[in-house]
C-alpha cells in the first residue's frame, strides 16, 4: 500500500526512474496505476483547471496540458480528470492515501512547487520536452530560479523546513473522513474563487492590472488573503480588507512573501526576487518595472492591519 512519504519524499533519481517506467509502457485496455510523478502532477493541475468541468462529452476541450500528459503517459485525457476527482474526495474510487496527499500539497504551494520542479526537471533530463510533459505552472522552463534548487537525491521535505509535516499534523489527516475532505476542499476553493472579491477589484489583478477578456476572469484570477489559514481565523477569512484579486503568478508571489506592500500601497520586491529581476530577463518580464503597478489603490485594504501582518510574518525583505 502506498504511503504519504512515497510522494512527499520523492527524490530526483526516483522521479527519473518513474519517467523511464512511463516511457516503457505499452497501451493496454486496463491502464497501469498512476505513479507518484503522475499523481503529484494531477494535484498541480488543480491550479489551472477544475476537473468537474470536463467529462466524456467535452473532454476534447480540456486544456492542452491534459492531452499532452495523457499522450505521454499512455492514458486517456479523462483518466487525468478522474484522478483529480479521486484526489479531492469527489469520488469514492480512489486510493485511501489520495485525499491525504491532496490536503498535504494543494494548500501548501511551496511544497507542491518543489516536488513539481523535481518531476519536471527529471522529465527534461531524460529527454521529455515541453510537448511531452508541459510546464503548465511555469515554474521550470520559464522561471526555475524562483524555486529553491534541489540537490541530487536530497529529500525535498528536508529543504522545506518541515513545512509539509506541519500541514499534515495540523490537519490530523489520519482522522479525516472523505466527507470532511470534500467540505474542506469546498471551503478553500470558495475562498480562492470569491466572486465578491474579484468584483470589488473590478475583475483585474490588483498588482499588474491584468483583466481577462476572452476567458472567465475567475479562471485566471484568484482571491488572495494577506493573512491566510491557518493564521487567519473566523471573520478574518471573509474580511474584504484582507483580500486582493490577483493573477496566478503575482498572487502566489504575494502569498509566499516574494511580493509585499508598504503602508502607502507601494509594491515591494523581496531581496531575493529583486536580485532575479535585475539579472534574469525572464523574471523581469513577470516582476520587473512596467509589469507591476507602482502601487495598489485600495483604501480599505491599506487601512487595515492585514498589510502590517503580511509585512511582519510573510514578506521576505532580505
Amino acid at each position: 500500500m502506498a504511503t504519504l512519504a512515497q510522494f512527499l519524499d520523492l527524490t530526483p533519481s526516483a522521479a527519473r526512474a518513474q519517467w523511464h517506467a512511463v516511457l516503457s509502457r505499452s497501451p493496454k485496455p486496463r491502464q497501469d496505476p498512476f505513479l507518484p510523478v503522475e499523481t503529484i502532477l494531477a494535484v498541480a493541475l488543480f491550479h489551472v483547471l477544475k476537473p468537474n468541468s470536463y467529462g466524456g462529452g467535452n473532454i476534447d476541450s480540456a486544456p492542452a496540458a491534459v492531452h499532452q500528459l495523457a499522450a505521454t503517459c499512455k492514458r486517456t485525457p479523462g483518466s487525468w480528470t478522474s484522478k483529480m476527482l479521486n484526489l479531492d474526495g469527489s469520488r469514492e474510487h480512489g486510493q485511501a492515501i489520495e485525499p491525504e496527499l491532496f490536503l498535504a500539497l494543494h494548500d501548501d504551494f511551496a511544497a507542491l512547487s518543489l516536488l513539481y520542479r523535481v518531476i519536471l526537471i527529471a522529465a527534461r533530463e531524460i529527454g521529455l520536452g515541453e510537448g511531452e510533459v508541459p510546464d503548465f505552472l511555469g515554474l521550470v522552463d520559464a522561471g526555475a530560479h524562483l524555486v529553491p534548487v534541489v540537490r541530487p537525491d536530497v529529500t525535498p521535505l528536508r529543504l522545506l523546513d518541515d513545512a509539509v509535516g506541519r500541514v499534515v499534523r495540523g490537519y490530523h489527516i489520519a482522522e479525516e473522513t472523505a466527507e470532511r475532505v470534500v467540505r474542506k476542499r469546498a471551503i478553500l476553493d470558495a475562498m480562492r474563487h470569491d466572486r465578491g472579491v474579484l468584483a470589488a477589484w473590478q475583475w483585474s489583478c490588483g498588482m499588474c492590472g491584468l483583466t481577462p477578456r476572452q476567458v472567465p476572469a475567475g479562471d485566471v484570477l484568484a482571491s488572495i488573503r494577506l493573512k491566510a489559514p491557518p493564521s487567519a481565523m473566523g471573520r478574518e477569512l471573509v474580511d474584504p480588507r484582507n483580500s486582493i484579486a490577483a493573477c496566478f503568478a503575482h498572487g502566489d508571489a504575494l502569498s509566499r512573501g516574494l511580493l509585499g506592500l508598504d503602508a502607502a500601497g507601494n509594491l515591494r520586491l523581496s531581496g531575493r526576487l529583486a536580485l532575479d529581476v535585475a539579472s534574469e530577463p525572464t523574471v523581469a518580464r513577470i516582476f520587473g518595472p512596467g509589469v507591476l503597478l507602482p502601487r495598489v489603490t485600495a483604501p480599505k485594504l491599506l487601512g487595515s492591519g492585514y498589510v502590517l501582518w503580511h509585512t511582519e510574518h510573510r514578506f521576505q525583505a532580505g
